[in-house]
């Protein structure tokens, strides 16, 4: 029973770089459209003629 406890926690532990925090951001905001973009971006003017690359560069620079 214990050692299927701790086989569990280490195959979570193992899971985290591909399913949690540690994926890389940029990669997951490609993922999302530009509307989704530009929602996390109000306030900031000037954003409408921007294409996804540029829009997930301010994002990420809006972060920092």
């Amino acid at each position: 029973m214990v050692s299927m406890l701790v086989f569990e926690s280490l195959e979570i532990l193992l899971s985290i770089p591909t399913k949690g925090f540690l994926k890389n951001r940029r990669m997951m905001l490609l993922k999302k459209t530009n509307k989704e973009l530009k929602n996390m971006l109000v306030g900031v003017k000037k954003i409408s003629n921007l294409n996804k690359v540029q829009l997930v560069d301010l994002v990420i620079a809006q972060a920092t």
